[in-house]
C-alpha cells in the first residue's frame, strides 16, 4: 500500500508539472500572437485616425487575451517560487559625472532627431503659432526644473536616493502608491516610444537617405555599402557599450557624450546660419497665420511639440552616477574655482539644458521659416532638415547636417533606451515586479521598441507626448502632495506645483482632437498600469479569478458584437504565418483556452498535495 501511495504521489507530481509547462507554453504562444495583433491594430487605427465601437470591442478582447497569456506565464513563474521580493539596490562605487557631463546628457537627449524631422514641418505649417507652442513647454519645463530642485533638496535632507522624477512621487505618496507606479510606468513607455522614433528614422536614414546622398556625391556602390556598414556598426557598438558596459566605461561615455553634443549643437547652429542666409533672413508672413482657432491651435500644437522638451529630465535619473561636488564652467572660473553640491549643480544642469535647447530650437525654427518652403513638399520628405539644406543651400552642405542628424539620433536613442530600462528596473527594485526582471529590463524595453516602431512615426510622437505629459503632471504635483510631510516646502512652491501639474494635464487633453486613437491607447496604457498595480497587490487566487472574469466579459462582448476580423496583423506577419488570416475567430478560441487552463490551475493548486502545488524542487 505504501508503494502504491508513493506511485500515486509521483503521478500527481507529473500531472502538475505537465500542467504548469503546458500553461507556460500556451501562455507564451497567446502572448506573442496577441502582441502582434495589438501592434497591427494600433498601426491600422493610427492610419485611419478613428475607432468604431466594434473595433474597440475587438481591441479590448485582444487585450484581455494578452492578459490571459501573461497570467498563464505567471502561473509557472509563481510555481518556481520567483517571489516579488524587493532586492537591495546596487550603487555605483565611484560616481564620475559632473555638471558638464549632465548638461551634455540633457542637451543630447533634448535636441534629438525630432528637431530635424518635426520642427521644420511645424514652423512652416503654423508660423508664429509654432513659436508660441515652443515657448509654452519651455516655460513649463523651466518651472518643473525648479520643482525638481525643491524635491532634490528634500530627498537629500531625508537621505532618500532619487532615481528620476518618479522617486519624488513615491516620496510624497508612499512606496506602494498607484500614482508612483503609474508615473514610472508612463515614463517607461514614453522613453521607449522616443527610442522607437529615433530607431525608426535611423533605419530609414541608413538604408534610404544616406545611400541616396552618397550616390549623389558620385561614390561607388561598394563605397556606399562600406560606409553604411561603418555607420550601422558604430551605432551598434555604442549601444552595446552603453547597455552592457556602462559602469565599466562610465567616464569614457561621459566624455564621448560631451564631444558629440558640442559637435552636434555647432553643426545645428551652422545649419541655421546657412538657411538664414539662403532665405535672406526674410521673416515676412511670420505673424500672418490665420487658419482656424489660433488659441486652440496653440494648445494643440503645444502638446504635439512636447516631445522636443522631454530629454532635460533624463538628468535626474543619473543621480547615482554623479559626484558629490562639481565645478560649473565659467561660473566657477570667476568665483575662484568654487564647487557646487550635487543638489545645486543637478538643478543648474536641468535649467541650463532647457535654456540652451530652447534657444537652439527657436533659432532653427526661425531660420527654416525664412526659406518660405512649400508645406506640401517638406511634409512628404523623410528628413526635412536634410532636404532644406540640400535644396536651398547646396548638396555638399548635406554632409555636416547628415553628421548632426546621426549624432542627434545616437544621443537620443541610447539615453532614452537606458532611461526606459532603468525605470522598469527600478520598479523591480521597488518590489512591483519579480527580482529576475531587474537584469532583463533592457530586453523588455528593446522588445517594446520593436513593437512600437511598427506603429509609425506619427503615432510614436503623439504617444510619447501623451505619456510624458501624464508623468510630468504627476511629478509636478509631488511637492503639493508632500506638504503635510515636510513644512520646509513653502507655500510658493506648492502653488507652483499645483499650477504646473494641472497645466501638464490640461495640455495633455488637447492631444485628443489630433489623434483619438493615440489618446485611447495612452488611456489604455494608464489603465493597464493601474490594473497591473492592483493585480500585484492581490493574492494569487484573486489574480486568477480576475483573469477568468475579465476573459468571460470579453467573450460576452464578442457575442454581442460578432467578430468581424477587423483586428489587423503587422505587414510582415502574414508572410510568415499565413494561417492567421483564416476566418477562424482566433481571439475567442484563445480566450477559451486561457480560461480553461487558469481554472485547471486553480483546481490543481487547491486539491493537489501542498508539496506538489508549490513545486519547490522542480
Amino acid at each position: 500500500m505504501k508503494h502504491i501511495s508513493n506511485r500515486s504521489f509521483r503521478l500527481n507530481e507529473r500531472f502538475v508539472l505537465s500542467l504548469k509547462i503546458l500553461s507556460l507554453s500556451m501562455g507564451t504562444v497567446i502572448t506573442i500572437l496577441c502582441a502582434f495583433m495589438l501592434t497591427g491594430s494600433i498601426y491600422t487605427f493610427s492610419l485611419s485616425g478613428k475607432l468604431t465601437l466594434i473595433e474597440g470591442v475587438e481591441l479590448f478582447s485582444s487585450l484581455s487575451t494578452l492578459i490571459a497569456g501573461v497570467a498563464l506565464i505567471s502561473i509557472f513563474i509563481r510555481a518556481r517560487k520567483m517571489a516579488f521580493v524587493k532586492p537591495v539596490s546596487k550603487k555605483i562605487s565611484k560616481p564620475v559625472y559632473g555638471f558638464s557631463t549632465l548638461l551634455a546628457l540633457g542637451i543630447g537627449s533634448t535636441i534629438g532627431s525630432p528637431l530635424f524631422i518635426i520642427l521644420p514641418v511645424n514652423i512652416v505649417q503654423f508660423a508664429y503659432v509654432s513659436i508660441i507652442s515652443l515657448a509654452i513647454p519651455a516655460v513649463l519645463s523651466f518651472l518643473l526644473a525648479k520643482l525638481y530642485s525643491s524635491m532634490i533638496i528634500f530627498s537629500h535632507h531625508h537621505d532618500i536616493e532619487s532615481v528620476g522624477g518618479p522617486t519624488f512621487v513615491k516620496t510624497a505618496t508612499g512606496d506602494k502608491s498607484a500614482r508612483y507606479f503609474i508615473t514610472r510606468f508612463s515614463l517607461w513607455i514614453a522613453n521607449t516610444s522616443l527610442a522607437a522614433f529615433s530607431a525608426l528614422y535611423f533605419v530609414t536614414f541608413s538604408f534610404i537617405t544616406f545611400p541616396r546622398i552618397l550616390e549623389s556625391l558620385g561614390l561607388s556602390a561598394l563605397s556606399i555599402y562600406g560606409l553604411e556598414s561603418v555607420v550601422i556598426g558604430l551605432f551598434a557598438l555604442w549601444f552595446v557599450i552603453n547597455a552592457f558596459y556602462e559602469h565599466k566605461y562610465l567616464k569614457i561615455i561621459g566624455y564621448s557624450q560631451i564631444m558629440m553634443v558640442i559637435i552636434m549643437v555647432t553643426l545645428v547652429i551652422f545649419q541655421g546660419v546657412w538657411l538664414g542666409d539662403a532665405g535672406h533672413w526674410n521673416f515676412t508672413g511670420l505673424f500672418s497665420y490665420s487658419s482656424g482657432n489660433v488659441g486652440f491651435d496653440i494648445l494643440e500644437n503645444t502638446g504635439y511639440l512636447f516631445i522636443l522638451f522631454f530629454g532635460f529630465q533624463e538628468i535626474a535619473i543619473m543621480t547615482r552616477e554623479t559626484v558629490s561636488e562639481s565645478k560649473i564652467p565659467i561660473v566657477s572660473f570667476f568665483l575662484r574655482g568654487k564647487k557646487y553640491s550635487k543638489q545645486q549643480y543637478i538643478t543648474f544642469a536641468m535649467i541650463a539644458t532647457v535654456f540652451i535647447a530652447t534657444a537652439v530650437m527657436l533659432f532653427d525654427a526661425l531660420t527654416v521659416f525664412t526659406l518660405h518652403a512649400p508645406y506640401s513638399v517638406i511634409s512628404k520628405v523623410s528628413i526635412p532638415s536634410l532636404y532644406l539644406v540640400g535644396h536651398y543651400v547646396g548638396k555638399r552642405y548635406e554632409i555636416p547636417i547628415l553628421i548632426a542628424f546621426l549624432l542627434a539620433t545616437v544621443t537620443t536613442f541610447v539615453p532614452a533606451l537606458i532611461a526606459g530600462s532603468r525605470h522598469l528596473r527600478t520598479l523591480s527594485e521597488d518590489g512591483f515586479f519579480p527580482t529576475s526582471l531587474r537584469n532583463l529590463s533592457w530586453i523588455f524595453t528593446l522588445a517594446l521598441i520593436v513593437i512600437l516602431a511598427l506603429a509609425g512615426a506619427s503615432f510614436l510622437v503623439n504617444i510619447t507626448d501623451f505619456m510624458v505629459l501624464i508623468a510630468m503632471g504627476m511629478i509636478s504635483l509631488a511637492p503639493f502632495w508632500i506638504k503635510r510631510k515636510d513644512p520646509s516646502i513653502t507655500k510658493k512652491v506648492r502653488w507652483i506645483s499645483l499650477i504646473v501639474g494641472l497645466s501638464f494635464f490640461f495640455v495633455d487633453i488637447t492631444l485628443y482632437p489630433q489623434n483619438q486613437t493615440v489618446v485611447l491607447f495612452g488611456v489604455v496604457a494608464v489603465l493597464i498600469s493601474f490594473m497591473i498595480y492592483d493585480l500585484l497587490s492581490i493574492t494569487t487566487l484573486g489574480f486568477r479569478l480576475f483573469v477568468i472574469l475579465f476573459s468571460i466579459v470579453s467573450l460576452l462582448a464578442l457575442a454581442l458584437f460578432p467578430y468581424t476580423g477587423t483586428l489587423k496583423y503587422p505587414i510582415m506577419l502574414p508572410a510568415v504565418m499565413g494561417f492567421l488570416s483564416s476566418p477562424v475567430p482566433l481571439i475567442p478560441v484563445l480566450l477559451f483556452i486561457g480560461i480553461a487552463l487558469v481554472f485547471m490551475n486553480i483546481v490543481v493548486d487547491k486539491f493537489a498535495p501542498e508539496k506538489v502545488a508549490i513545486m519547490g524542487q522542480m
